[in-house]
C-alpha cells in the first residue's frame, strides 16, 4: 500500500514535513492441511515486518487427534486464554483487534510447547498446556535471562451455553454461519515463571 502522512508545523523551524511511500504490510504465507491421515494436521504461518519487510515465523505446529475426544499439539502456536486474540486475523469484522482486547492481552502472544485439547463434541471443551513461558515466540530453550520465562502453563475451558456447535464461535461475524443463534462463556488463564517472579494472566 501506499501512504502519506502530512504534519502541520512538526519541524522545530515550524515547518510541516510530509512522508510518502510503499509498504508491504499484513502480507502472511499460510500453509496448512492434513498429511498422511486426517487426524494429524499441520500450520505453518509466516508474516512480514512492518519496519523492514523481512519475514518471520509465528505459526509452526501440528496437531494429531489421538483419541475420539483428545488432540495433542506440539510446536509453536497462538496461546488460546483470550477469545478476541485467538480469533484468526482472517476472520475478524476490522483490521484490528478492539483497543480493549490490546489492553488487556497486551498484544499477540505465541508460545513454543505442548496443548493437550479436549472436545467430545458436546457443549463442553477446553484444553491445557506446557510451554517455553507467555510470548515465547521464535525463542531457544535457554532460560533467563537469555529468554523472558523459565516455564509456562495456561489452560482455558468454554461452555456453550445456547447454540447448536461451537463452529460460528471461530470468528467474529455472523456472515456465512448456520449455526444461529448461541452464547458461550469461557474462561483461560496463563501462569508464567522467572525464578522467584511470576505472572499470571487470566480472562474469562
Amino acid at each position: 500500500r501506499n501512504v502519506t502522512t502530512y504534519n502541520d508545523n512538526a519541524k522545530s523551524n515550524g515547518d510541516a514535513n510530509t512522508d510518502n511511500g510503499f509498504e508491504t504490510r499484513r502480507l502472511r504465507i499460510i500453509l496448512e492441511g492434513t498429511a498422511i491421515t486426517k487426524n494429524l494436521s499441520y500450520r505453518f504461518q509466516w508474516n512480514t515486518d512492518r519496519g523492514n519487510g523481512t519475514m518471520f515465523n509465528e505459526e509452526a505446529y501440528i496437531q494429531y487427534k489421538f483419541a475420539d475426544n483428545f488432540a495433542v499439539k506440539l510446536g509453536q502456536y497462538k496461546e488460546f486464554i483470550y477469545h478476541e486474540q485467538a480469533v484468526s486475523a482472517a476472520k475478524q469484522l476490522l483490521v484490528d483487534r478492539s483497543l480493549l482486547n490490546e489492553v488487556l492481552n497486551g498484544g499477540e502472544s505465541y508460545v513454543q510447547g505442548v496443548d493437550l485439547l479436549w472436545d467430545p463434541g458436546s457443549n463442553l471443551h477446553g484444553d491445557i498446556g506446557f510451554t517455553d513461558g507467555y510470548n515465547s515466540r521464535n525463542t531457544n530453550y535457554q532460560d533467563p535471562p537469555v529468554n523472558p520465562f523459565d516455564f509456562g502453563v495456561h489452560g482455558r475451558i468454554e461452555w456453550l451455553v445456547c447454540g447448536s456447535d461451537f463452529k460460528g464461535y471461530g470468528q467474529l461475524t455472523s456472515m456465512g454461519s448456520k449455526s444461529g443463534d448461541f452464547a458461550v462463556i469461557g474462561a483461560g488463564a496463563d501462569y508464567s515463571q522467572n525464578g522467584d517472579v511470576s505472572v499470571l494472566h487470566h480472562n474469562a
